[in-house]
């Protein structure tokens, strides 16, 4: 050292030395002090032990909260020397996401929209729900309820919609695990459909669909109890019927999703298409089903075109009917489920304080 030399080559004081050197006598005396951080360790160890699932910031606010003398960063130090920090999780690698435009479809079939929801039943177990609307006149096209609903079952819900309306040239999805599967992006080019990804954390990018999640969960989730999945199938067909044909939408002029369609497109579902005999086949195997089940034979059911030999043919073999009313739940939204001297669903109503 410099001063050192100083001192003891050329016999100069301390002071003297430090002065032509430049350097602080309290610098050259200074004696570091070894860290005593047995406090800061005690407290990281006794507080992971107990919540091993608590990063750096809840250590952090803990010890705020608990008033102890060590700052920020004497805790994010010994917390890095310790190496308890927790794995970051990595990033789902997704291709680009291009924002699309969210606008209207000009007609009917154009655009769909997709998503998923989720709620309980009475009993705690979890259920979610698969949601389709048609983005030209947010018409609700279908919405299954199953405690699980993975790729394979996403598929063959559109695929049962693809047969009963055709294919729409697109549909607007997020980037959940169901959507982004090969198998769905497979089906869709066979169809001929393009699937629009909104980007991701971007839930108004496909807010149509979230639009009607509100409606729906408001009407009928958080509305009423429900202890099994049969209740919920049943309460959803109804208010289905009722939001497609009743009730009126702010957007569509305060008039229903379906007054709205055929004032547009007044012919579009009412030709001898391919379209149109697809539905009377699936609605009439239903109807059949009840009757079969029921014993039912009024008038109503009979008001909707199903005869006696219609009901003999669908009724001949149960493998049939089971086939096909799958198909016919799905399009009740359209026409209505046959009249019922009591209410769908039975669900109790839910009380909010």
């Amino acid at each position: 050292m410099v001063v050192q030399s100083l001192m003891s080559d050329h016999g100069m004081s301390e002071r003297r030395t430090c002065k032509a050197s430049g350097l602080a006598r309290s610098t050259l005396r200074y004696q570091p002090v070894p860290r005593d951080n047995c406090g800061v360790i005690n407290f990281i160890q006794n507080h992971l032990a107990i919540n091993p699932r608590h990063g750096f910031d809840l250590l952090y606010a803990t010890a705020r909260f608990q008033k102890q003398p060590w700052g920020k960063t004497v805790l994010w130090r010994v917390y890095c020397e310790l190496r308890v920090n927790l794995p970051r999780r990595g990033k789902k690698r997704l291709p680009a996401r291009i924002r699309q435009p969210l606008q209207a479809a000009g007609q009917p079939n154009q655009g769909w929209s997709c998503d998923f929801m989720s709620d309980a039943l009475w009993s705690g177990r979890r259920f979610r729900t698969f949601n389709v609307i048609d983005e030209f006149n947010r018409e609700g096209l279908r919405i299954d309820v199953d405690t699980s609903l993975p790729a394979v079952r996403v598929i063959r819900a559109l695929n049962e919609l693809v047969e009963v309306r055709g294919a729409p040239l697109s549909i607007r999805l997020d980037n959940g695990p169901e959507f982004i599967a090969h198998a769905l992006a497979q089906w869709a080019e066979s169809k001929g459909i393009t699937l629009n990804y909104i980007q991701p954390g971007k839930p108004t990018q496909n807010a149509y669909i979230e639009r009607f999640n509100k409606t729906y969960r408001t009407e009928v989730l958080d509305c009423y109890v429900f202890d099994s999945l049969q209740k919920i199938r049943d309460m959803t067909a109804d208010w289905m019927h009722r939001y497609n044909h009743h009730r009126p939408h702010e957007s569509l002029g305060r008039i229903p999703p379906v007054e709205f369609r055929v004032k547009q497109f007044p012919n579009l579902y009412l030709t001898g298409s391919r379209i149109r005999g697809g539905f009377n086949r699936s609605f009439n195997a239903h109807v059949a089903s009840r009757m079969h089940k029921t014993g039912d034979t009024s008038a109503a059911i009979a008001a909707r075109g199903l005869t006696k030999s219609k009901l003999a043919a669908a009724s001949c073999t149960k493998a049939v009917v089971h086939a096909t009313q799958r198909t016919a739940l799905s399009l009740l939204p359209f026409f209505g489920p046959p009249e019922t001297t009591t209410p769908p669903g039975g669900g109790a109503m839910r009380c909010h304080a």
